[in-house]
């Protein structure tokens, strides 16, 4: 007796509102971190600098001025790749070039800002 192979269904596509909505909350994702890190004051409340009562001039409020400065801290200069990587992903899925958003890239993408970051303080000094 024979034993029939089970047909494996391939992973539906998600719907084109779906699609679209994970490019939105990307897009703003990706601006947010590009403004929150262009517009980053070392002198802005964070967790690394205490300032009572200080104004905060970054763009995207105290959220962003803790976020810009731990991004700075951990990665420096190749945290602007993640806001980056955001903004692209977007585009990629509005133009429907990628259909979903796959947690290896999320790994992949990760290990790439390491090793921007590492290659940045090699190159810095």
């Amino acid at each position: 007796m024979t034993v029939k192979p089970k047909k494996v269904k391939p992973p539906e596509a998600p719907s084109l509102f779906m699609r679209e909505v994970t490019a939105i909350f990307f897009l703003g994702l990706g601006a947010f971190f590009l403004l929150s890190l262009l517009t980053y004051n070392p002198l802005d409340p964070s967790f690394f600098t205490h300032a009572p009562g200080k104004t905060v001039s970054n763009a995207g409020g105290i959220i962003g001025s803790y976020l810009a400065d731990l991004l700075i801290f951990l990665v420096g200069g190749a945290s602007y790749f993640i806001g980056g990587y955001f903004l692209v992903l977007a585009v990629l899925l509005f133009s429907g070039l990628r259909a979903r958003v796959r947690f290896l890239e999320f790994i992949v993408a990760g290990i790439f800002v390491i090793l921007a970051a590492v290659l940045f303080q090699l190159w810095g000094g």
